[in-house]
């Protein structure tokens, strides 16, 4: 179906050109007609027509003044001038508005016919254009949160197969600084702390679209995938750091996020935000809003507000820690277990002969573990279950049996 708009202040002409329209395309058109500018305006903006034929010399409102008016709210629409007068001041106006030809008058049927059947053509053609971009932009929607998740992946576990720089050109993501959040979710809140029973990440799984857009809606930002009971964002920043200012905003938006976040979907939430870093060291930042989760019960945290934000006061592998947690909270048994060799080789390697402070180093790793389990939902907790750790710990006579 097309729809064709012609105005033109002779009513005869106005009705032969609409009769030969109607008569070449049948049910294949709708035809409405205007005397005025005025009224070729005010049924443009009711009709939304895919081609127009104006007349350039009608009362009060002229031909040129209406396409421009027509344009503010139909920029796709085609059009045709129709003038007696072959005049290059108006075919100049027309030019810079777009129009697809200068017709003069008289207009034979026959070329009245050949122009509106190329109009009807050029209608065809975008509307396959139109139609081509959805499907694009249906399959983007698919493909884009499998290369955010990526590229989350790539910066935080720093994955040697994955190149952070490739993402960030598919995802358009020119700043090269940026800090991330922490999203925690749970059922409910028990003395402060989320509790996420068993089915939870199976909930996550459904309000995941829902959160990606309202997050999305609220920062620029790349929405990594669920681990535990967590989701991790980064939101690109254009300078190495953040003014305090800023910052308070950044609070404030974040605090509007989890009352969104909470009345939409069936979950509550905290977060913890890390400091800015540049792309190829957001896994401090990471770090940094997982120690503003574990730091303190408040929804929302920076790591800048914490009370207490200790440094390592000698060479230590960090970067290393960080893997082993975060290979732990996504349940990658043979990631945990290639990190863990790496950091158990540091220690024999810088520290042979102080058993005591690895097997204590060892038994932290457990008991974190635990704890990130419990947090998730995956294991109760007792008072009485770490009774044999300690005694185990002391009881191996090398360093291979503490190392398994």
């Amino acid at each position: 179906m097309y729809r064709f708009l012609v105005a033109d202040d002779e009513g005869i002409m106005l009705e032969s050109l609409k009769s030969q329209i109607v008569g070449h395309f049948g049910d294949r058109c709708e035809v409405e007609t205007a005397k005025t500018g005025r009224a070729v305006i005010e049924v443009a903006a009711a009709f939304h027509p895919d081609v127009v034929f104006m007349d350039i010399h009608m009362p009060g409102i002229n031909g040129i003044q209406a396409m421009r008016e027509i344009r503010k709210f139909n920029a796709s629409a085609l059009f045709y001038i129709i003038s007696a007068y072959d005049k290059f001041d108006y075919a100049k106006e027309a030019i810079d508005l777009g129009v697809e030809k200068y017709l003069t008058k008289p207009i034979s049927r026959a070329t009245m016919i050949a122009v509106a059947e190329e109009a009807a053509q050029k209608v065809d053609q975008k509307r396959r254009q139109r139609s081509d971009l959805l499907r694009i932009q249906e399959k983007l929607e698919t493909v884009i949160p499998v290369v955010e998740n990526s590229f989350v992946s790539s910066i935080l576990f720093q994955n040697e197969t994955q190149d952070g720089s490739y993402y960030r050109q598919l995802l358009d993501i020119e700043e090269d600084y940026g800090y991330v959040m922490v999203f925690q979710f749970g059922a409910d809140y028990e003395n402060g702390r989320l509790v996420s029973p068993v089915g939870m990440n199976v909930r996550a799984q459904s309000f995941y679209p829902e959160f990606r857009e309202l997050v999305k809606a609220s920062f620029p930002c790349i929405v990594g995938m669920i681990m535990s009971n967590r989701i991790t964002v980064v939101v690109p920043h254009g300078q190495a750091s953040v003014p305090y200012e800023e910052r308070i905003q950044v609070l404030e938006r974040t605090r509007e996020l989890v009352n969104r976040l909470e009345e939409r979907l069936s979950a509550k939430f905290r977060i913890g935000i890390g400091k800015t870093h540049s792309m190829s060291e957001m896994e401090r930042s990471y770090r940094e809003a997982v120690r503003a989760l574990n730091g303190s019960l408040s929804r929302v945290l920076h790591i800048d507000d914490l009370q207490q934000n200790g440094l390592y006061d000698e060479a230590f592998p960090e970067d290393n820690e960080g893997r082993i947690f975060h290979a732990m909270e996504q349940g990658d048994t043979d990631g945990v277990r290639e990190q863990s060799e790496l950091f158990f080789d540091w220690m024999v390697e810088h520290y042979p002969e102080d058993e005591n402070n690895i097997r204590l180093k060892v038994l932290e790793y457990i008991i974190w573990a635990e704890r990130t389990a419990f947090e998730a939902g995956a294991v109760n907790y007792g008072f009485s279950y770490r009774r044999n750790y300690l005694d185990t710990a002391l009881s191996f006579s090398s360093y291979e049996e503490l190392r398994e």
